[in-house]
This record gives structure tokens, sequence and C-alpha cells, in this order.
């Protein structure tokens, strides 16, 4: 993708935590863009940086002409985010972008102060990120006072979901016509082709993501407890992922006398519970737009999964399927549904779910929008 003069046009991507769905859409927002003729480069925060992290970073260095940059990012906010964006702007003079894409809250605080008064112009992608905070809450005040005050700097809102524009706009303030939303997507060789059964599942259910408190992996326990398979035998439920709170519900499941029956595993490939059970569960308290609800539908699977952030915006006419957040007794109704045979009613619901996922969540329509955003501010200023 070239400029009004001919020459590519060069994008900065950054972000702190180089994990879960904000990285994966990172790494596939790269190599789209790489594939339409961008130049790119990556910074992240070393110190979250896993060796898998790393090793990514690697094999994508080669193809990065503005190259790859760690820095030492802290989550919370203090002085030493006036240090790093002066650093981040030393690095801006380095590489020269025409683009500064700043994903996730400190991606974002990083991209429009580092490009502020420079020749680069300034793209922020939330990821929820300070759209979780309250204003009622010290960090709140602090996380949100800051993202009003950024709006002036920021040439580009690109949201993730019609729940995060709506939200940002009603927490925020207004991004006076510089915002648009675009979907993640995936690539055609992961979607199954339609609702898919497995014969003979290892498991009931699986989880996939964070250890952590927002996700409700707690709820999920809890109604665990209230659930019986109609054999009559124990249920099996696979929960990959890790985070600060993996041990805690460790602990939880054993004091619940689920020890036998869930299996916590640490983060392993998604394929892994794909090829586990039939059913995924989503029963987060709160979330932007969760790739492992848009991975688990093309993968053919039946997902439970709470009405929060923009998951409705996934289950598209299905959203009514979707089950109240903080819930333990409606998650725990809808999977003792899950266990039973698929009726005609329920497949028919999980082909509309498959085919609307299909037509609005592919990866080249995500990467097309953003590439022709980027165009068009480099050809405006």
């Amino acid at each position: 993708m070239t400029r009004t003069d001919g020459k590519p046009v060069r994008v900065l991507l950054i972000t702190r935590a180089p994990v879960g769905g904000l990285w994966r859409h990172i790494l596939d927002l790269t190599d789209g863009l790489l594939d339409r003729g961008f130049e790119l480069g990556i910074a992240v925060d070393s110190l979250r940086a896993s060796e898998h992290v790393r090793a990514t970073l690697k094999r994508f260095e080669p193809r990065l002409a503005l190259g790859v940059h760690t820095l030492d990012i802290p989550r919370l906010p203090g002085w030493g985010d006036l240090r790093l964006s002066m650093q981040f702007r030393k690095l801006i003079k380095t590489v020269q972008p025409d683009i500064v894409h700043g994903h996730g809250a400190k991606g974002g605080l990083y991209a429009r102060l580092s490009a502020w008064r420079t020749e680069a112009n300034a793209v922020y992608t939330p990821h929820g990120g300070s759209l979780h905070y309250d204003w009622k809450t010290m960090g709140g005040k602090v996380f949100l006072t800051a993202e009003r005050r950024l709006i002036p700097l920021t040439h580009q809102f690109l949201f993730e979901s019609q729940f995060s524009a709506d939200g940002f706009e009603e927490k925020i303030g207004d991004t006076q016509g510089r915002d648009k939303v675009v979907f993640n997507g995936l690539g055609s060789r992961e979607f199954a082709g339609g609702p898919v059964v497995l014969d003979e599942p290892t498991h009931d259910f699986a989880f996939v993501g964070e250890m952590r408190a927002i996700k409700g992996v707690d709820v999920l326990l809890e109604a665990l407890c209230q659930v019986r398979h109609p054999e009559g035998r124990p249920l099996k439920v696979l929960m990959l992922g890790d985070g600060p709170m993996l041990e805690d519900y460790r602990t939880y499941a054993e004091q619940l006398g689920l020890a036998d029956e869930v299996s916590f595993v640490g983060r392993r490939p998604v394929r892994e519970a794909f090829a586990a059970t039939n059913t995924v569960l989503v029963p987060s308290r709160a979330e932007s737009l969760p790739y492992i609800v848009i991975e688990s539908i093309a993968a053919g699977k039946q997902v439970i999964a709470t009405d929060v952030g923009g998951i409705s915006e996934i289950f598209g006419p299905t959203r009514d399927a979707l089950v109240p957040a903080d819930n333990v007794d409606a998650l725990a109704e809808a999977m003792r549904q899950a266990l039973e045979p698929r009726s005609p009613t329920t497949e028919s619901v999980l082909e509309t779910r498959y085919a609307y996922l299909a037509a609005n969540f592919h990866v080249d329509t995500m990467v097309d929008q953003i590439a022709a955003s980027y165009r068009n501010l480099s050809q405006a200023r």
C-alpha cells in the first residue's frame, strides 16, 4: 500500500501486553498488512514478552522494515510514562512512521503522546482496556481522565465492536466523527464449513482464556456444581489458560469437590479444546470482542456465552441465546441443555450463527478496512 508519493505506508504498532486476543489481532493485522505492501514495526513490553512471544517476534523481524522494539512498559500509570513517552518519540524520529497505532490503554497512551506534533498520525484501538474502568473508582478516574485528554491527539479511533464505540462515547467523550468499527476476523482455513459434532468428545465442555476474575471462572465452577450428566457419569471440563488466579481456581475447584471433573492444563493451543469438546464456555463478566467466541463458532462449536461487551454482535441474529453475566443458575441451565442431544431447533440456531459469522468476521475484511484508514490518513496530511 503506497502513499501519494508512491512510497509504502509505514506503520508502527505499539502494545504493552502481547497476550490474548489483542496480540492475536496484531499478528493477523501484521501478516495482512505485509502482504499488502506496508512497511511495519512492532513495539511491545519486554516484561510481558514470553518465550513464545519472543519467538514469534523473531520470526517476523526479517520482514519488519521498522524493526522490533521491546521496552519496559509498566501496567499502572506513573512518572515512568513520561520517560517512556520520550523514548517512543525518539523511536518515531528514527523509524519515521506515517501511522502510529496503539493497541490497548497503554499502547494508545504512548502512540498518541509520542506522535503529537510529529508528521505521524495517531491511531488507537482500546481492545476493552480503559473501558472496563468506572469513574466511581480512583483507578477509573485516572485512566478515563487520561483517555478524555488524549482525544484531541487521536487522528483515528478503530473500535473492534460497536459496544466499544458506544462505551467510549458514553464514558469518555465524543470522537468527533473520527471513529470506525472494524470487527476482528479469521482466515478461511479457520472456518469449519458449518456446525460440527464430535462423535466421541473427550470432554463435555471447555474453557479457553486468562485465569482472572473478569473471565468468570468462579461462576463456571459454581455452575458445574448444579449440573449432572444425563448418563449419570461425572462431567469432564477442560480448562485451557494461564493467569494470576490459576492456582486460586485450582484450589476453589477442589473446595467445591470438582477436582475429578475439572482439568486445568495451562496455556495450550486452542485447537486442543476444539478437538476435545462440542461446547465452549465463555462465562465472562466483561469483554470487548473476544476472539475465543469467534474462533469457537468458526470451528463449528456450540458456544455458551454471557451477554457482555460485543459478544451479541458476534452472535448476531441468535443473540437471544446469550446468558446474563454473573448468573450461576442461568449458566448451569444452558450447560444442562447443551448436554442433551441437539434438536432440529438447536441445529438451526447454530447454522444461522455460523453463517452470520462467516459473512461478517473474515480477516481479509478486517485488514482491508484498517489499511484503508491508514491510507486515508497518510494522504490527508
